[in-house]
């Protein structure tokens, strides 16, 4: 039996080999030669000994097999990342296998998904575990929600899916016995009218003020009858937006220390944690703990900021700040609103930059 042995190969003549084990006391076992070199078992226990030896008389000492119970951890020694790698992957796939990690919603067209997570906000935080997800009170607490008539919620895999069906809006429903004029909500200049009911007072191209009527609730016949009812239409003219923004030769900048701090959350505490400074910005962002998968946690670094004036010249950054404020003008424009054109105007007053932006727009005058 070469059990707890190691098998070696040594450089030299078995004779010689022999002799030099017996009159330093190794015992070896199955000793044999082969091309110059003495082939033998010896106890592990002995095999530094041997080394030494080898070493001593200048010859190659080569271990061919280590069946050694030191020998099977050793090689075993560098699969161990690849055992640790497997046994992880396995407690991944069981841990996600257990756990929803994504939702989807169906069925909706007004509301939207951010809508629905924001409403579920208190009872979906993913991951979580599948024996957590409490279906029918998710089912209830959509059922109370305005928009939404019906919910069917399901987990299927890892996957929680919200089938909805919206609410129909409600329709508009127009009174004709209440008496009432249209009213111009612009100052604007008529671009087209059309009347299903009443009396129009303006036309195509005039002008009209804010609160200009346009179409009377009041109707003349031919015999001088007046008949009143509430007036309909659809009138539309073009409208003029501008804004002003003043430009200093100084501005006031914010620029970070260096300093800062970081906390760590889970991203369902209740806690919140406050600047240890004066003046700061916060950032926030999550992620998985990985010695604690898959518990998700909430990072929040503050860093310190200090504020400062700095010179600052308009026309270095005319075009870049032009299309910027353009830009900010337009998603104030009203809704519905067709661009016709837009232009802007500069002018210098002692040591300020005004920049006007305008827009000239089509909109409908009435609600």
């Amino acid at each position: 039996m070469n059990k707890n042995k190691v098998k070696c190969a040594i450089n030299a003549n078995v004779v010689f080999f022999i002799n030099l084990c017996n009159f330093s006391g190794l015992k070896v076992y199955n000793v044999s030669q082969k091309d110059g070199k003495s082939y033998f078992y010896i106890e592990y226990r002995y095999l530094k000994k041997i080394k030494k030896i080898a070493s001593d008389y200048n010859k190659e000492l080569v271990i061919i097999e280590d069946k050694s119970i030191n020998g099977f951890f050793v090689s075993n020694a560098k699969r161990i990342g690849v055992y640790v790698g497997i046994i992880i992957a396995i407690l991944i796939i069981f841990v996600w296998s257990t756990s929803i990690t994504e939702v989807k919603v169906m069925g909706n067209e007004i509301i939207t998904y951010s809508k629905v997570m924001e409403i579920l906000n208190e009872k979906i935080s993913l991951p979580m575990k599948k024996n957590s997800v409490d279906v029918d009170e998710i089912e209830r607490i959509l059922l109370s929600t305005k928009e939404i008539s019906s919910a069917n919620v399901y987990v299927e895999g890892t996957v929680l899916f919200i089938n909805i069906l919206e609410e129909l809006e409600e329709p508009k429903i127009v009174d004709y016995n209440e008496k009432g004029d249209i009213i111009s909500k612009y100052d604007a200049i008529i671009v087209s009218i059309i009347t299903y009911a009443g009396t129009p007072m303006v036309k195509a191209e005039d002008v009209v003020k804010k609160g200009d009527i346009l179409i009377s609730h009041e109707t003349i016949l031919e015999d001088g009858t007046i008949l009143e009812n509430k007036a309909l239409g659809d009138i539309y003219g073009r409208v003029w937006i501008s804004k002003d923004y003043v430009f200093t030769d100084k501005i006031l900048t914010k620029e970070r220390t260096g300093k800062n701090i970081t906390y760590y959350l889970t991203n369902k505490s209740a806690i919140d944690v406050e600047s240890p400074f004066l003046q700061y910005e916060r950032e926030e962002k999550e992620f998985f703990n990985p010695n604690a998968f898959p518990l998700k946690l909430k990072e929040i670094t503050f860093f310190e900021i200090e504020e400062k004036y700095e010179n600052f010249n308009f026309e270095d950054k005319k075009e870049d700040i032009i299309l910027e404020k353009t830009k900010e003008l337009e998603g104030s424009l009203p809704k519905g609103s067709k661009k016709n054109k837009t232009w802007f105007f500069v002018k210098t007053v002692d040591k300020n930059t005004i920049l006007v932006i305008y827009y000239e727009v089509i909109v409908k005058l009435n609600n």
